[in-house]
């Protein structure tokens, strides 16, 4: 059963993706223009991961945490990656 109650099996791509575009507001035009350009989104990946991780540590909060993980064992490179599938996933997703 998904979170909704159906008898519909749980769908993980379809939950994160429905809340992504709650958490982004993201309308049926924006969808729409989304899907669209889906194929020029994909192809600049590379240099949003760039802008993203930089980001990342460029916010002193952001970046403290990221730090206290890394000493803590983590790998912080992996998290990001991970991180920005998960964003990705949810703005360009065709389903």
């Amino acid at each position: 059963m998904d979170a909704g109650g159906s008898n519909r099996p749980f769908n993980l791509a379809r939950f994160q993706l429905r809340e992504y575009n709650y958490v982004l507001r993201l309308s049926a035009g924006d969808l729409a223009l989304l899907k669209r350009y889906r194929e020029d989104l994909v192809a600049g990946t590379a240099s949003f991961a760039e802008i993203f991780y930089n980001y990342l540590f460029d916010n002193p909060d952001i970046a403290d945490v990221l730090y206290a993980h890394e000493r803590d064992g983590g790998d912080v490179g992996q998290f990001a990656r991970k991180e920005l599938g998960n964003l990705l996933a949810g703005i360009v997703s065709d389903t």
